[in-house]
């Protein structure tokens, strides 16, 4: 873990520490939920839940694999000192000319089917 720099995609086991911040894009729960201890940072022993955008939790296959129909970018704030505060923008786009795009895409949140040929955005943040 020593290692990690921007943009890596890394699998956390339970217990396991991370030395960065890091965005949540999936989870094996089925809401895209997991939990985070801050104890070293802030001396809180409560777990903070996290949540990752359902449309990327249930399409990471879609948008990670050697065969993705989907890029995605991630843009955040500077890093500030305040751990409850974050902000960032999640973009998920199709590639054109991807053969494993279709159109059957449903966001599971909102249960909309979405446009395949637009990008989707999702906002993430603490405050």
């Amino acid at each position: 873990m020593s290692k990690i720099k921007v943009g890596d995609i890394i699998e956390l086991l339970d217990g396991e520490t991370v030395p960065a911040d890091c965005v949540l894009l999936a989870s094996k729960e089925v809401t895209g939920e997991a939990f985070e201890m801050t104890a070293s940072l802030d001396g809180e022993r409560n777990l903070k839940p996290k949540k990752a955008p359902l449309f990327v939790a249930t399409n990471f296959s879609r948008i990670f694999s050697k065969n993705r129909a989907f890029s995605l970018s991630v843009e955040t704030s500077a890093p500030i000192k305040d751990l409850l505060v974050f902000r960032g923008k999640m973009t998920v786009s199709p590639i054109a000319d991807s053969k494993f795009l279709d159109n059957d895409i449903v966001d599971v949140d909102t249960r909309k089917k979405l446009d395949a040929s637009k990008n989707e955005v999702f906002e993430l943040g603490i405050d």
